[in-house]
């Protein structure tokens, strides 16, 4: 069987508090077949002689002004040359030294293309989230911490729209999971340690919630159903059982 090649990408912006733990959880990974792929906005602080301390063991670093973290991510994309893609923030790190030989066995299937776990945030130490569905994204998204894409993903949607402040990724999961021809999967493996401080935790996207009213009015009759019913017994249940979701 194919070892696969996972492409790591980190984006970074005047990160020296963070980056090399995270650098750290990335370059002592177990398993070999990682390519990892630094996005640095021009750093102005110590970011960028961190990196340099590892130079021998990241595959590219690009350090340039950019337009926000999607036009950061996208250009992530365009680089990475792995049959996977795995977006870990400079703030973020990789739940342990085995996470990746952990999921490479999922990533073997050929049939799905979007593959996604969990993450520990941090401080809270809160698990995030279990699985999703449509009617669980219309609430949360999932954390792009957990998430291994297939590149063929990206050539069938696009990149992230940059329109978008802080809620691409979340737009992005919308369109993969109304997308009939994408295969999803959840696999029970705590993929990173995420930075609940972050950018998309305290930004408001007005356009977003635009978007996303928009989305809601070309979901499918069963999450329509399920929210105009969300107050009743059965869905609440359904939602606490099936998807690790307590919404109200």
């Amino acid at each position: 069987m194919k070892v696969k090649k996972i492409s790591i990408v980190t984006v970074s912006f005047n990160a020296e508090k963070t980056i090399e733990e995270t650098i750290k959880s990335v370059v002592n990974q177990t398993y070999s077949n990682i390519e990892f792929v630094i996005i640095d906005g021009a750093s102005t602080d110590g970011t960028l002689d961190i990196i340099k301390q590892y130079r021998n063991k990241i595959d590219m670093v690009v350090s340039e002004p950019d337009k926000g973290i999607y036009d950061a991510m996208n250009k992530g994309i365009k680089r990475a040359t792995g049959d996977w893609i795995l977006f870990l923030g400079a703030d973020d790190t990789l739940f342990d030294i085995d996470t990746i030989s952990k999921c490479v066995p999922y990533l073997n299937s050929k049939k799905y293309s979007f593959i996604y776990g969990d993450v520990i945030k941090v401080p809270s130490q809160e698990r995030y989230d279990g699985k999703f569905n449509l009617y669980k994204l219309i609430y949360k998204n999932i954390c792009h911490q957990a998430i291994f894409f297939n590149q063929a993903i990206f050539d069938q949607l696009g990149l992230y729209n940059q329109v978008y402040k802080v809620n691409a990724d979340w737009e992005f999961n919308m369109r993969v999971f109304q997308d009939p021809t994408i295969k999803t999967k959840y696999i029970p493996v705590v993929v990173s340690r995420f930075f609940e401080a972050g950018l998309s935790g305290h930004q408001h996207d007005e356009i977003y919630e635009v978007r996303r009213k928009e989305f809601f009015k070309t979901m499918p009759l069963w999450v329509k159903a399920c929210y105009k019913y969300r107050r009743s017994r059965f869905v609440k249940q359904f939602s606490k059982q099936f998807l690790n979701f307590d919404y109200a």
